[in-house]
């Protein structure tokens, strides 16, 4: 825990400046956009009365939630650029520190912490919005956003969230593949074994309803949220334990 702790203290110190650039940035691009929703939709001359939600969230919630996909993916991805050049694979290998210990700061600071400022800031962007157009509000339609008052399922919420889980494990594994541009070659990766395991989908399909094989019903009851969390977490922990090996594997080829 010692070696940990100082190994996750250097990579704060060294990245500091630019992951205040990065977190000053995403704020206020979040702000903008919530400013400019707010814009649009709390100055017209409307009458909300008959609404329960203000008319802006929705529009947030899907900006918002389109730009989380694209960080949170992004940000994982480039959590193996600590070896992308020559003098950061010297300055890695150079720190007297283990592996794992390296393996587990790139991915605190690149795969749970994006995702815990975004929803953060995502919350103090709207906030912001409420108190630039309330005094301009019509019939108290501006409020702080609320996803239950919208009325969006708790289910839909943690699906969303575990693809996000999933997809950040994948992205951050083809990091650990490719050194350039991580982000883009890991996005044709997925789409070619999607488009694979679509056609072979397919072809079992039409195999199964052919005579002589058996065809199978499967319960149609909707799972616990709880055992969904406990696949995702399984199948994402599976995935960053490949990303390790493949990290440590990388140290040997470079000390050589």
């Amino acid at each position: 825990m010692q070696n940990f702790g100082l190994t996750f203290d250097k990579y704060l110190r060294e990245n500091l400046k630019s992951l205040i650039l990065k977190i000053c940035g995403l704020f206020a691009v979040l702000a903008m956009i919530a400013l400019w929703i707010g814009y649009v939709y709390n100055t017209e001359e409307w009458d909300y009365t008959s609404l329960v939600y203000d008319r802006a969230h929705m529009r947030e919630v899907g900006f918002f939630s389109f730009l989380l996909v694209l960080i949170s993916m992004v940000c994982a991805s480039d959590a193996m650029s600590i070896m992308s050049s020559k003098e950061k694979r010297l300055s890695t290998l150079m720190t007297p520190s283990t592996m794992l210990s390296k393996f587990v700061t790139v991915w605190i600071v690149n795969v749970p912490l994006p995702v815990a400022v975004f929803v953060l800031f995502g919350y103090a962007a709207d906030f912001l919005r409420y108190l630039v157009y309330l005094p301009f509000a019509h019939s108290g339609d501006v409020r702080p956003i609320s996803l239950f008052d919208l009325g969006i399922p708790t289910e839909v919420i943690n699906v969303f969230f575990m693809m996000i889980v999933i997809g950040q494990s994948l992205f951050m594994l083809g990091g650990t593949v490719w050194s350039k541009r991580p982000t883009l070659k890991t996005v044709v990766a997925l789409a070619l074994i999607c488009i694979v395991y679509t056609m072979l989908a397919k072809f079992g399909y039409i195999l199964a309803l052919k005579p002589g094989y058996f065809w199978f019903s499967f319960s149609d009851a909707e799972p616990q949220i709880w055992v969904c969390w406990i696949i995702t977490a399984v199948i994402s922990a599976g995935i960053y334990a490949l990303s390790y090996f493949r990290f440590k594997e990388s140290e040997i080829i470079n000390r050589w």
